[in-house]
């Protein structure tokens, strides 16, 4: 299926070029009138009954459980990946002299817990360095060891979109019974994660970039043999029996089944969830596979101007080969420095894109069309 141009559908005006998708996506109309909507909502309290506050925390974990191919008992609202990599830190033994596996240039939310969990435990947290080939999946492979208690990683990098076989890390992790974390905020909406097939321990998504939703809201898949684990916050929503708001002082130490225990407290956003429930509902719809597709065709576009202009030679950068970087961020890395004000540049022309170190980050989306990747192009080609 080929989806056409929504760039009306988001509203984006017809001078901009917004290839930036991986930095915060845009709300397109139905998120944001499910937003207002739900202020409304909000301003008129006698209007939500005590069943209001769980009926779309359930929608919204069917909808995600969707997207991951797994079950909506096994998902957990939070706020942030800073939260979700906390939880998996609460609950992951690490022993003195072991060590847990993360990757150069790492989102630094999935850095500093760990960090501080080896620090607690006199472990240590081993940084895989950047492979010359770029080939990310052998690198991890080759840095696990017998010590090794943790692998903490992300599907794609952030910062270029260089790609990692989450499942032949999976198959390995299992084998060893090394328990792995995965940030999947750069793919979780545009590439297919398929929980089953990866067996990870833990998968933190925030929301507001692939996932097209709202901003301070996050899903975390908790693997079943870790639904008994200890959550970061006790709050009235994930024990047993919340439901009753007439019994809440009877209290419990019994927690809700599956992963609502790990449940963010005031998970009932009546503004957030509405919004995200709009996302992911249009995502389902346009199909994820359908997305990927479009999104690539984009990249295949940029890749194709940059090189007609000869680009790569002209400033100094390389683009990954395509089997080791996912379809929907392109990253021209620089070998040394980027053109001055490079950003600043592109603003001036009204393209936007991201920069990460010395590499310019370009995520398109269903948004854009040829015209924006020649746009780019053009512009690079300028400064």
């Amino acid at each position: 299926m080929t989806l056409p141009c929504q760039k009306e559908f988001f509203e984006i005006p017809e001078d901009i070029i917004y290839l930036n998708c991986s930095y915060l996506s845009p709300l397109f109309s139905a998120v944001k009138e499910a937003g207002v909507k739900g202020i409304m909502r909000k301003s008129q309290p006698w209007e939500i009954k005590p069943h209001d506050f769980f009926e779309q925390s359930k929608e919204v974990k069917q909808l995600f459980a969707k997207v991951t191919n797994t079950s909506a008992q096994n998902i957990a609202i939070i706020p942030s990946v800073s939260y979700g990599i906390g939880i998996a830190a609460k609950n992951l033994r690490v022993s003195m002299q072991q060590n847990i596996i993360i990757l150069e240039e790492q989102f630094p939310s999935n850095v500093y817990p760990w960090k501080e969990l080896a620090k607690k435990n006199s472990a240590q947290v081993i940084t895989v360095a950047r492979p010359q080939n770029h080939d990310w999946t052998q690198a991890i492979l080759d840095t696990i060891n017998k010590d090794t208690a943790v692998v903490a990683l992300s599907h794609c990098h952030w910062t270029d979109g260089s790609i990692i076989d989450l499942k032949i890390i999976g198959k390995v992790c299992r084998d060893k019974n090394i328990p792995l974390v995965i940030d999947a905020t750069q793919s979780l909406g545009i590439l297919d994660i398929n929980i089953k097939d990866v067996q990870p321990a833990f998968v933190i998504a925030a929301g507001y970039k692939w996932l097209l939703g709202p901003y301070s809201l996050a899903f975390m898949y908790v693997a079943p043999e870790y639904h008994d684990c200890s959550p970061l916050e006790n709050n009235w929503m994930n024990r047993k029996g919340s439901e009753n708001f007439a019994q809440l002082v009877d209290y419990t130490n019994e927690y809700a089944i599956g992963a609502q225990r790990f449940d963010m407290g005031e998970r009932s956003n009546f503004i957030l969830l509405p919004m995200a429930i709009a996302a992911l509902e249009q995502i389902l719809k346009w199909g994820i596979e359908n997305i990927q597709s479009n999104v690539e065709s984009l990249v295949n576009r940029i890749i194709h101007f940059v090189e007609k202009f000869d680009l790569p030679e002209k400033h100094g950068f390389e683009i990954l080969p395509q089997n080791l970087r996912c379809s929907h961020i392109l990253g021209l890395r620089f070998e040394n420095s980027l053109p001055a004000d490079f950003g600043k540049k592109m603003v001036e022309r009204k393209v936007y894109v991201s920069i990460r170190s010395n590499v310019i980050r370009i995520s398109p989306y269903i948004y854009n069309n040829e015209l924006d990747c020649e746009r780019f192009a053009n512009v690079l080609s300028e400064i």
